[in-house]
């Protein structure tokens, strides 16, 4: 039906959508790959009218929703994997340490470990990418108070010459360079070390 919430993929090689729907009850945000695992994140309570929290694990294969229940506990925005680790920003209620960068590993139980640095803490995550071997993370806070940071492998640092009241929407490496869309603009930027 027109207008139902879907969740769909599109096959790399010709461009056309694929059969693949986890029926998910609201808006999906974020998707990630872990092998044959599709992880979804987002605005919903449901896939396939099996409860799940804003976050759930489907087979890649068949688009059925697995067993493992990850439990976030709040709106999904974004969601990445990294060497194995899984990282989201959402919530979380049942911690008490609130909005956040998370990381997991894709393992029963699923845990849920707050970022230390304080910068990706008690802000809302709209974007988490890996670029030229960097991790990046953007918050906000309010509709005009957006930052990015980057992990320098000691904690995040920030971006600089991002303005505030930017969005940011993506981050890509080129030549030893970093390319940030925020807003409508672009922006260059080159990370120390």
């Amino acid at each position: 039906n027109m207008g139902d919430p879907r969740t769909g993929a599109v096959h790399v090689g010709s461009g056309n959508a694929v059969p693949w729907n986890c029926y998910p009850n609201g808006t999906v945000n974020a998707i990630a790959v872990i092998g044959s695992q599709v992880w979804v994140g987002g605005m919903f309570t449901e896939l396939e009218f099996i409860p799940r929290s804003h976050l759930g694990v489907v087979a890649l294969a068949d688009d059925e929703v697995l067993a493992l229940n990850p439990g976030a506990d709040g709106i999904v925005r974004s969601l990445l994997v990294v060497g194995g680790t899984i990282y989201a920003g959402f919530y979380n209620t049942s911690s008490g340490a609130g909005y956040g960068l998370y990381t997991a590993l894709p393992t029963l139980p699923i845990t849920w470990t707050l970022a230390a640095d304080a910068d990706v803490q008690n802000v809302q995550i709209s974007l988490i990418r890996s670029a030229g071997a960097r991790l990046f993370v953007a918050t906000y806070t309010s509709p005009n108070v957006n930052a990015l940071y980057f992990d320098n492998g000691a904690n995040f640092d920030p971006v600089t010459g991002v303005p505030a009241a930017s969005s940011v929407i993506d981050v890509e490496s080129f030549g030893g360079s970093f390319w940030i869309l925020a807003g409508s603009s672009l922006y260059n930027a080159a990370l120390p070390g």
